[in-house]
C-alpha cells in the first residue's frame, strides 16, 4: 500500500489521464466519478485524522489528569490505533488499562472509565458528526453505514462504509437532478 501510494503521488496525473483515455466517449462521466470519489475519500481521510487527533489528545490528557504514567505515550498509541475502525478504540482502552494496572488497581479502574467515556464520545457523539460533516452525510446515515459495513465486511467493511455511502449519496443526488431535467453531472 505504501509503495502504491508513493507511486500514485508521483505519477497520479498520468495514471488518471490514461484511465480517462480508456473512456473517450464518457469523459464527462469519468471526470464526475473521479471527482466524486477523490473528494469524498480525501474528506473522509481528513475526518479520520481529526478524530484520531481528538482521541489521542483526549487519552493523553485524561490519563495525565488521573495520574497515569506514560499517559502521553498511551495517547500517541491511541492516535494510531484510532485509524482502525471498531477495534482500535477498544485496543487503545485495553492498553491504557494494562499500563495503569501495573501502577495500581484503582488507576486501572480510572483508566477504564476514561477509556469508556472516550469511546462513547468517539462512537456516539463526535464520530458520526465529524464523518457526517466531512462527507456531507447526516450523522445517523454515517453511523448506520458504519454498522452495516461492519456487519457485511468486518473491519474492512467498516473502514470503507462511510466513503461508499457518501459516494452513493453523490450519485443518487446526480441521478435525482438528471431525472428532474437538470444537469446532474458536472464536468
Amino acid at each position: 500500500t505504501l509503495v502504491i501510494s508513493v507511486y500514485l503521488l508521483i505519477e497520479g496525473r498520468a495514471v488518471m489521464a490514461t484511465a480517462r483515455n480508456l473512456f473517450p466517449d464518457r469523459e464527462v462521466e469519468f471526470d464526475f466519478v473521479a471527482l466524486a470519489v477523490g473528494s469524498t475519500v480525501a474528506a473522509y481521510v481528513r475526518g479520520q485524522v481529526v478524530m484520531s487527533l481528538i482521541i489521542g489528545a483526549y487519552t493523553g490528557v485524561a490519563l495525565t489528569l488521573v495520574g497515569g504514567r506514560y499517559a502521553m505515550l498511551t495517547g500517541i498509541a491511541a492516535f494510531f490505533l484510532a485509524f482502525i475502525p471498531l477495534v482500535g478504540a477498544v485496543v487503545a482502552m485495553a492498553l491504557a488499562v494494562a499500563v495503569a494496572l501495573v501502577q495500581s488497581p484503582l488507576l486501572a479502574i480510572l483508566a477504564a472509565v476514561v477509556g469508556l467515556v472516550g469511546h462513547a464520545l468517539d462512537a456516539y457523539l463526535l464520530g458520526p458528526r465529524v464523518y457526517g460533516r466531512v462527507t456531507r452525510l447526516h450523522a445517523l446515515v454515517a453511523m448506520a453505514s458504519l454498522l452495516v459495513g461492519a456487519e457485511v465486511g468486518g473491519i474492512l467493511g467498516a473502514l470503507f462504509a462511510v466513503p461508499i455511502a457518501a459516494v452513493a449519496n453523490i450519485f443518487l443526488g446526480a441521478l435525482s437532478l438528471s431525472r428532474r431535467g437538470a444537469e446532474g453531472l458536472c464536468p
